[in-house]
């Protein structure tokens, strides 16, 4: 009979090692835990700090999720689960050296982009009308930051949401009195030097050329942009302000370096090209491609009367 418990208890000991086996394989969670938000950030680390949650989200459950148990000193994620204009959301976050993608959520993305979000390198995944992923890297903090959505997925929800949530401090163009450098495409040509035709297309390898009507051109080149030189040429058109920058790169990007939470964000086909177009209605937008034959990500920039037919028209001269 003793013999038998002893069986028994060494049978029960290796199906315990053989359940956490088989969970550890099969890559089920970690351990969740109910807290409250400090209790959630003083799990991850000292000092670590959830990003805010949008502005028109009064309340969340917080948790955080153990590190792995063969990895007791691994990563510990924060995390909040609220409800965004009827969607299911959460946002996780905890300290990393680079962008990392913990979201939990694998599916086929019908758009999986690297984009601007706040000041930050991130990224974005969706399938249009079903689950989203935002996450981006918060230099300020060195933490990823990551906000999902169950379903009703667009391009404009997932960068509004996270925008929402995102760091927007960052320096101040310098100021040029007498260019006319207001608002907030054109304050972005302060940070370039004045250049002209000829040194631009030799700089980028190619001309840039202005629509044919174009009044008044004046180019810009920006220092310490090579290998890949980043330049731009401001004009006229129908007498309304218009930007053109271009930049070679292997993947998609956009070339401006203007950081704006914009009210629109839409995706559309721009002849043989897939344009990202950003902007606030009647004010100020961009329109971005990129020529993966060529190489090259151009955007065009309106500084008013913004819209998606107004934004396509400006980049029509260039396809």
């Amino acid at each position: 009979m003793k013999n038998m418990r002893i069986l028994l208890i060494l049978s029960l000991m290796i199906s315990m090692l053989l359940s956490d086996a088989l969970a550890e394989m099969a890559g089920l969670p970690n351990p969740i835990h109910e807290a409250t938000l400090k209790e959630a950030e003083e799990a991850v680390g000292e000092w670590f700090h959830l990003a805010p949650l949008p502005s028109d989200v009064d309340d969340a459950d917080y948790s955080y999720i153990d590190a792995s148990a063969g990895d007791p000193e691994g990563m510990v994620i924060a995390q909040a689960v609220f409800d965004y204009n009827g969607a299911r959301c959460v946002l996780r976050g905890t300290y990393t050296d680079d962008l990392q993608d913990f979201s939990g959520m694998y599916y086929d993305w019908a758009f999986d982009r690297e984009m601007r979000i706040g000041v930050f390198h991130g990224r974005v995944m969706y399938v249009d009308g079903g689950p989203g992923v935002a996450q981006w890297y918060d230099t300020l903090q060195s933490s990823t930051y990551s906000v999902s959505m169950d379903e009703g997925a667009t391009l404009e929800k997932m960068m509004v949401l996270a925008n929402d949530m995102a760091e927007w401090q960052e320096e101040e163009p310098p100021e040029i009195p007498g260019e006319g450098l207001e608002g907030l495409v054109l304050p972005e040509l302060a940070w370039a030097e004045k250049s002209d035709a000829q040194a631009v297309a030799d700089a980028l390898g190619f001309p840039l050329e202005t629509p044919q009507s174009a009044e008044n051109p004046r180019y810009y080149l920006y220092a310490r942009t090579a290998p890949l030189p980043l330049a731009a040429v401001r004009y006229e058109l129908e007498g309304k302000q218009q930007v053109y920058w271009a930049r070679r790169g292997e993947k998609p990007f956009e070339p401006s370096g203007i950081t704006h939470p914009w009210a629109k964000w839409e995706i559309s086909a721009l002849g043989p090209f897939e344009a990202i177009l950003s902007y606030t209605p009647g004010e100020e937008g961009l329109i971005t491609w990129f020529d993966q034959d060529a190489g090259v990500n151009r955007t065009v920039a309106l500084v008013k009367d913004a819209s998606s037919e107004a934004l396509f028209a400006a980049a029509a001269p260039f396809i």
